[in-house]
C-alpha cells in the first residue's frame, strides 16, 4: 500500500526478468525525473513528425500514438489489438458487474 498527499510525488518501478543480474540493473538507483524528462521529449519529437492539419488533429494524433506504442520497434508489427480488451458497449460489462 503506497499514500501520497496532494503535491506528493513517488516514484515505483516495475520490471520483471529471470536473470539476477538483469533484475539488480533493473533495480538499481536512476534518475527518475530525467528518465521521465527524456520519455516526454522523445514523444514529443516523434509526433511532432505528424503533418496533418484537418478536423479532429488531437485525436488523429492521439490515435497514431497509440499504435505506436502497440508497435515491435524492431520490425514494426503491432504487439496487440488495439481494442481487444475495451468493452463492447458503453458503461463496461454490466453482466459481470465490471465498470469502464
Amino acid at each position: 500500500r503506497l499514500r501520497i498527499g496532494q503535491g506528493e510525488r513517488c516514484w515505483v518501478v516495475v520490471s520483471s526478468t529471470g536473470d539476477e543480474r538483469a533484475a539488480r540493473k533493473a533495480l538499481a538507483p536512476v534518475n527518475c525525473q530525467e528518465q521521465l524528462d527524456d520519455t516526454i521529449d522523445y514523444w514529443e519529437r516523434w509526433a511532432a513528425f505528424c503533418t496533418y492539419q484537418g478536423p479532429y488533429r488531437a485525436e488523429v494524433l492521439r490515435g497514431t500514438l497509440t499504435l505506436k506504442l502497440l508497435t515491435y520497434e524492431p520490425t514494426g508489427a503491432l504487439v496487440a489489438a488495439p481494442t481487444t480488451s475495451l468493452p463492447e458497449q458503453i458503461g463496461g460489462l454490466p453482466q459481470l458487474g465490471l465498470p469502464v
